[in-house]
């Protein structure tokens, strides 16, 4: 599909550069509704200033988790940072990359290109 080759051309592009696309094993096809990397190493603020560098950019990436236990009800039932660590290192490090229908291998250039800009300033 459509959304494969994509995801294939962020695998390809992504090589050089310290993040991690989420992986689909190669037995299963999948429909590939998000294109999800996560930024290695990455503190809340530098997570932050990427994507905010992105968006500033043009780039239409979103985020799509936040940890649950962090969420203003669940903090005040007792929520709170240390709890479920690798929770939290999955908030701070995922974002998710555009991918649909018509997204142009010199748009993923863009994208990486941008991507990369915001990972060397942050």
């Amino acid at each position: 599909s459509e959304r494969n080759r994509q995801l294939q051309n962020y695998n390809e592009l992504l090589a050089e550069l310290p993040v991690q696309l989420l992986e689909v094993p190669n037995d299963v096809f999948s429909s590939v509704h998000l294109a999800v990397i996560r930024l290695q190493q990455a503190t809340a603020q530098q997570h932050r200033q990427v994507f905010e560098g992105l968006r500033a950019a043009g780039v239409g990436v979103q985020l799509h988790y936040s940890p649950v236990h962090l969420q203003p009800y669940y903090r005040a039932l007792g929520g709170a940072e240390g709890q479920a660590p690798e929770s939290e290192a999955y908030g701070q490090s995922a974002i998710s990359l555009p991918i649909f229908p018509g997204l142009t291998i010199a748009d993923q250039d863009r994208i990486i290109h941008e991507l990369q800009i915001q990972i060397e300033k942050s």
